[in-house]
């Protein structure tokens, strides 16, 4: 009787502990939050503080969990460009990682880091005691991370290409870096002042008609754009005939500064008479010849 009481009591007291460390889903519980932020969680110590769950992440509002960990991802997880302070972390090692990639926010770590590693090579994800790399190459032909658009290129301390993936100590330019492929402008390299643009004039663009065959101007669309001449002050090159009938690139200017002529020899020696939209006695004024100018 004495022994069949003890084991009952026994039973009694073993079923209470693990009622008492069972969750609201049943979950069998080992520690749980206490809501305030900075203390140690129930069940957790000073080396692992805070509860996380099965999938190892953390729990809240006073919910019971699996396990303990060392801290907690509350930035971007394991991303560049991080400046805020993981929790468990602090100002010089402000990242809380693990031996893998922290997938997700608010997933539990085993250590906190001064930065990691987060580029292909040598060994991502793997946790660093100092940020020696001012930028990264990552790019064949544009710009490499870490770099402004004045110095695109990542370059190492004696100006070579650390190579693609690589870490390198400063960022500079050259002629290929600072092209950005408009034939508008020129590039120009400056070694203190990084990428220069200036713009290119005479700039040609391309265009999808050239003038072979003109038709009389009647300041409708389309408008038949010669393709060999530049834009001037917004104005184009347009292909019609002059008052003699023969095809003529001609580029229309404010009509306040348009002679009025009836013959070619009423205008100028770089321009021809031709039909406009300009109003008056007759639409005819002396307009530029692309050709002549």
């Amino acid at each position: 009787m004495h022994e069949f009481g003890a084991m009952f009591f026994l039973g009694v007291f073993l079923n209470t502990v693990l009622a008492q460390r069972r969750g609201s889903h049943g979950e069998v519980q080992t520690c749980r939050n206490v809501e305030s932020f900075g203390d140690i969680d129930e069940g957790c110590s000073a080396t692992t503080p805070f509860c996380v769950d099965a999938k190892g992440f953390a729990v809240t509002d006073g919910n019971s969990g699996d396990h303990c960990v060392y801290c907690i991802n509350l930035s971007q997880p394991n991303g560049k460009d991080q400046v805020g302070v993981d929790e468990g972390c602090d100002d010089v090692k402000r990242v809380c990682t693990s031996d893998r990639k922290l997938k997700k926010l608010y997933e539990g770590g085993t250590m906190c880091a001064v930065c990691v590693n987060t580029v292909p090579r040598p060994k991502p994800w793997r946790a660093g005691t100092a940020c020696v790399a001012q930028c990264v190459d990552t790019s064949v032909d544009g710009k490499d991370q870490g770099c402004p658009d004045r110095y695109p290129t990542c370059t190492t301390p004696d100006g070579s290409d650390p190579g693609l993936g690589n870490p390198g100590t400063k960022c500079a330019c050259t002629s290929t870096s600072c092209n950005d492929e408009d034939s508008c402008t020129r590039e120009t390299c400056h070694p203190e002042r990084g990428c220069l643009y200036s713009s290119v004039f005479p700039c040609l663009e391309p265009y999808e008609e050239t003038c072979e065959v003109a038709t009389e101007w009647t300041c409708e669309e389309p408008v038949t754009i010669c393709t060999q001449y530049f834009i001037d002050g917004g104005f184009r090159c347009r292909c019609q005939l002059d008052v003699e009938g023969t095809p003529v690139c001609t580029r229309h200017d404010r009509c306040l500064i348009l002679r009025e002529c009836t013959t070619n020899a009423d205008c100028g020696p770089r321009s021809k008479c031709a039909s406009t939209c300009c109003t008056g006695n007759n639409s005819l004024r002396c307009v530029e010849d692309c050709a002549l100018t």
